[in-house]
């Protein structure tokens, strides 16, 4: 590992404690940085619960993805909990924490001095480990290089068997580029990373919309660590996961939603882009 980068929404709290502790423990010459997708402020609490382990973060301050030296990060440590994660689009080893916001907990300013130094005491028990290339998501066990072959083999086999995602694409990029190229219908994307809250969310939304609206268009579920995925998201430029995107046949944008939404939130932006779909006219003929 030379250059880590820790994410969450604001770079106001668990981003920028994890960059305090990560400076403090991991050796000198790894580089650390920390960003936010929409960068605001760093929380006081996180200044005065690292400094009761003696590291000074009150310098920092709050930064967003695009001032990072992207070349020069190799592992990339998202800490988003229920809300959407930032992105960084770059080859880098992708590592996920899900930890909730100490900066959402409300009451006296010892409930909240608690609930930072929950987050800090778990970063530095996490940090401590030094995060490699081979440790799966959580951060909490590691695979070796057998063992992910043999996770891999069953993991296809089962998908298989079930016929998880049912009709739902799980295509490359470059699959889904050469449909556009051979096939006028529109397409909707789910850009996400299988470890992240609202990304698992999304999941039921995807399976009905490739059940109901299937009709109009095609739907595509695209995991962002497959380098050819992220070749195609660089293309709508993407910012945070999940991220919902509607396009034409020929893959240009006509909408688009940070997060997670509904399928009913979401069946209204394709009808009111695409018109009805069979289904929603059925619904109108019958009653």
């Amino acid at each position: 590992m030379k250059g880590v980068l820790f994410l969450c929404v604001a770079n106001s709290a668990r981003s920028q404690m994890a960059e305090g502790i990560a400076r403090a423990l991991l050796p000198p010459d790894v580089k650390v940085w920390s960003a936010g997708s929409r960068p605001t402020h760093v929380r006081p609490e996180a200044i005065a619960v690292l400094s009761e382990i003696g590291i000074d973060i009150s310098q920092h301050r709050a930064k967003a993805v695009a001032e990072i030296p992207g070349a020069e990060v190799d592992t990339v440590v998202t800490l988003c909990g229920e809300e959407e994660c930032p992105l960084f689009l770059g080859k880098a080893v992708r590592l996920h924490w899900g930890l909730a916001d100490p900066a959402a907990v409300s009451g006296t300013e010892l409930d909240r001095l608690v609930a930072f130094r929950r987050v800090r005491d778990e970063l530095r028990t996490r940090i401590a480990t030094k995060p490699t290339a081979e440790r799966v998501e959580e951060g909490r066990s590691v695979m070796t290089a057998p063992g992910r072959r043999l996770w891999l083999v069953a993991a296809i086999v089962a998908l298989a068997v079930t016929g998880a995602w049912f009709s739902v694409h799980r295509r490359s990029a470059a699959a889904a580029q050469a449909v556009e190229l051979t096939n006028g219908r529109a397409k909707l994307f789910d850009f996400g990373m299988g470890v992240c809250e609202q990304c698992k969310k999304m999941k039921p939304v995807m399976e009905q919309a490739a059940r109901e609206l299937s009709d109009r268009l095609e739907v595509h579920v695209l995991d962002i660590r497959d380098e050819a995925n992220e070749r195609l998201a660089r293309r709508y430029q993407m910012t945070v996961i999940p991220l919902v995107v509607l396009a034409d046949g020929a893959g240009n944008e006509l909408w688009r939603h940070e997060g997670f939404i509904d399928f009913q939130e979401l069946s209204r932006a394709v009808i009111a882009r695409l018109g009805p779909t069979t289904a929603t006219q059925t619904g109108r003929s019958g009653r």
